[in-house]
């Protein structure tokens, strides 16, 4: 899709000349998000500007499609692709709408389709489109400014979005709300995106692949997992920083590690329910709704409290369960929960609050000993 081949770039000034970007090479594919990540200065802006021609390469070549782009009409070019910047740059003598519906009504979409388009977005965006189509920036939170720059650089359904560290402006809460709120997005349009950043967080959380840079120069190239397991070289370890296992546990989802785990249905006779922890040397058992809910779990040891209530039906026993995970919850959320509530076992429910699984200690060590080489050597 996007394909960069030794490309590079140099700034004059009086005193001496500055190479900001120098003889990278990589290869962007269809639908990925790629985070340019590294230190201010390193290059990772004016990579992302030389993509659509707001700087001119000075050696190499940047080929979009297999088409060099400097070959192409530069203004052409750029209304072909999304451009989103940290101070979002909405011009604040317009409304909402007309800042959305600037480029398709430039490039001669017709009116009736520029207004069906606005609405569309702000939809998606989650802002109602009678609120705010005719509100203008200063009415709008940060937050809301931000999502409406996403909005616009949309607008036009280009094929590549280029976002400059877009959320950096945002506080920590709302940035990752719309962290989370982008990445649902971006499941839904599978565009390619090239996502400037300097926080290591943000691009493992962001990016299907992480290209880290420093001084002009690309040090390493990969997915997030990789970078953290097998760091190219030192600046690239210390630049991610000591926590890397912590780090790994964020990026792998629970449904990947986790187990099946046995139920019964709340019909149950309370009897009969011992008789099963006895037999199966248990303390506790799961009990479930006739849809696979789970309502919570019976002690072995509240049972043998009162022998009276083994006449009784098991629902009159059942705990709640407090806490469940849904199947994208990450194993450092799943480890957390654990170690600050002293439960060994959690259940695991679809969006649907289904049961789909459990999880524990076992299942993580036995995931990460299974799929990551360098686990002893990141104290897991």
């Amino acid at each position: 899709m996007i394909e960069y081949v030794n490309v590079s770039k140099t700034f004059t000034n009086e005193a001496h000349k500055i190479t900001a970007v120098n003889d990278i090479s990589l290869k962007i594919n269809q639908g990925e998000l790629v985070v340019l990540l590294g230190p201010s200065g390193c290059g990772k802006t004016t990579l992302l500007r030389l993509t659509n021609r707001l700087e001119e390469l000075d050696r190499g070549h940047i080929l979009i499609n297999n088409r060099k782009i400097d070959t192409q009409d530069e203004v052409k070019l750029r209304q072909g692709i999304g451009y989103v910047i940290q101070e979002i740059g909405l011009f604040p003598n317009k409304t909402i709408g007309e800042n959305i519906g600037m480029i398709p009504k430039v490039i001669g979409w017709n009116q009736n389709k520029v207004e069906k388009r606005i609405e569309e977005l702000l939809e998606m965006m989650n802002l109602d489109s009678i609120l705010y189509k005719d509100k203008y920036p200063h009415q709008l939170s940060g937050g809301q400014r931000q999502r409406i720059g996403v909005a616009r650089a949309l607008a036009a359904n280009p094929d590549i979005l280029l976002m400059d560290e877009p959320f950096g402006a945002i506080d920590p809460i709302n940035r990752k709300n719309i962290q989370d709120q982008f990445l649902t997005l971006q499941k839904k349009l599978n565009k390619t995106i090239i996502f400037v950043s300097h926080d290591i967080h943000e691009a493992l959380k962001m990016a299907d692949k992480i290209a880290i840079i420093n001084q002009g120069e690309l040090i390493q190239f990969d997915t997030p997992e990789n970078i953290l397991l097998d760091p190219k070289n030192k600046f690239v370890e210390e630049f991610i920083g000591t926590e890397r296992a912590m780090k790994v546990l964020d990026l792998v989802r629970v449904k990947e590690a986790m187990s099946s785990i046995s139920y019964k249905y709340d019909d149950l006779e309370v009897k009969d329910a011992l008789k099963l922890m006895k037999k199966n040397n248990r303390d506790y058992l799961l009990i479930c709704s006739e849809d696979r809910r789970p309502l919570g779990y019976i002690s072995r040891e509240d049972i043998l409290k009162n022998p009276f209530q083994q006449e009784s039906k098991i629902i009159n026993l059942i705990k709640d369960l407090d806490i469940r995970l849904t199947y994208t919850s990450t194993l450092k959320e799943a480890l957390t929960i654990m170690v600050s509530n002293e439960v060994t076992k959690l259940c695991i429910v679809d969006q649907n609050g289904t049961l789909v699984g459990a999880i524990d200690f076992t299942d993580i060590q036995d995931y990460l000993s299974k799929n990551y080489r360098r686990n002893q050597e990141m104290g897991l």
